[in-house]
C-alpha cells in the first residue's frame, strides 16, 4: 500500500480567533452579538447566572451540614446574583424572608435573627435610594455586636458603621457621616 499523505500544515491562529478559544467561548459572542451587548456584560451576567444556580440548587437541597453559615452565604451569594442580575427587588425580597433563621439542628426552635442578611438588604436599600430603611437595618446590625462579640460580628458591624456613613452622606448630613466613621 501507499504510504499515507502527510499531515495538513497547520494554520496558524487569526488574531480573531485566539488557539484557546472554545466552544463555550463561541457561545457567549454570539450571545453578545445577538443581544447588542458586549461581551464583558454577557460574560458577568453568565456568572451571576451560575452563581444564583448554584445558590438555589444549595438552598433547595438544604446542604448545610449543620451549619448556619453555609446557609448565610447560600442565601447572600443568591441575593447577589439577583442584583447582578438587574433583579434588585427579588434579591430584597429573599433577603428580608431569609432574615430570621431556624436551627437546622432543632426545628422546633424560634427563629434568631442574622445579622449577614440585615448587612446586605441594608446595602440594596441604599442602593435602592432607601437611606432611612438602609439605615435601619445597618442599625440592627450594629446592634447585634452587643450580642455578638466575634469577629465576624466586628467586621459586619464596621461594614455597617461605613455604610451608614454614606447613606448619611448622600442625605446631605456630613457631620452624621463623620460621627458614624469615628466609631
Amino acid at each position: 500500500p501507499p504510504p499515507p499523505p502527510p499531515p495538513p500544515p497547520s494554520l496558524p491562529p487569526s488574531p480573531s480567533q485566539p488557539d484557546d478559544f472554545d466552544s463555550y467561548d463561541l457561545l457567549l459572542r454570539h450571545r453578545a452579538k445577538a443581544e447588542g451587548v458586549s461581551l464583558d456584560l454577557v460574560v458577568e451576567k453568565n456568572a451571576a447566572e451560575e452563581k444564583l444556580g448554584v445558590a438555589r440548587h444549595l438552598m433547595k437541597r438544604r446542604i448545610w451540614d449543620g451549619k448556619n453559615e453555609e446557609r448565610v452565604r447560600a442565601v447572600v451569594e443568591a441575593a447577589e446574583a439577583l442584583e447582578g442580575l438587574q433583579r434588585r427587588a427579588e434579591a430584597m425580597y429573599v433577603l428580608e424572608h431569609q432574615r430570621f433563621m431556624m436551627d437546622p439542628e432543632d426545628p422546633d426552635s424560634p427563629p434568631s435573627f442574622h445579622p449577614a442578611f440585615s448587612l446586605a438588604l441594608a446595602k440594596l436599600l441604599f442602593k435602592d435610594d432607601r437611606g432611612n430603611d438602609a439605615l435601619l437595618e445597618a442599625g440592627k446590625v450594629i446592634g447585634s455586636l452587643t450580642e455578638e462579640g466575634n469577629d465576624d460580628a466586628r467586621k459586619r458591624a464596621a461594614d455597617a458603621y461605613y455604610l451608614c456613613g454614606w447613606i448619611a452622606i448622600h442625605m446631605d448630613d456630613h457631620t452624621a457621616a463623620y460621627k458614624y466613621w469615628a466609631d
